[in-house]
């Protein structure tokens, strides 16, 4: 009977061991989408920034009385920055996506933010890639 006890005993300290661990499990897992969504923002934000910066730039040129030149240049600078901003859109929008089909906490905010810098892309890059973001942003909300 002793020997019945102590191996009774034994389980319940296994068990709570065991509850431990899986609780640690779930903590880990719950930060490591804490951690996933604080890199899916800080993206974001430098999405948003490089934006409003172009979207300033575009503002400052209008009615400025600058040369048809001056405006050429600007216009090229303007789609070498789209062209090279356009890969980290995409990878932000794919990252949101992962964290989407993984089940993120906040798949909800995720894909509404993501959506909200499509959108502002769309309106910042204008008649060049409208076409191509719209319909990528209906591909990926349906």
């Amino acid at each position: 009977m002793r020997e019945f006890a102590l191996s009774l005993e034994k389980c319940w300290e296994l068990n709570e061991l065991f509850s431990v661990y899986r609780a640690w499990i779930d903590r880990r897992a719950r930060l490591d989408q804490c951690l996933e969504a604080q890199l899916f923002n800080r993206d974001c934000e430098q999405a948003e920034t490089w934006m409003a910066a172009r979207e300033a730039s575009l503002e400052d040129s209008d009615g400025s009385g600058e040369g048809v030149d001056a405006l050429l240049r600007k216009h090229e600078d303007f789609d070498r920055a789209i062209n090279s901003q356009e890969e980290k859109i995409v990878a932000l929008v794919t990252f949101a996506d992962q964290l989407i089909a993984g089940d993120h906490y906040d798949k909800d905010g995720i894909a509404e933010r993501r959506d909200k810098v499509l959108e502002r892309c769309v309106l910042c890059t204008g008649h060049n890639y409208n076409l191509r973001w719209l319909a990528y942003l209906v591909a990926t909300t349906q």
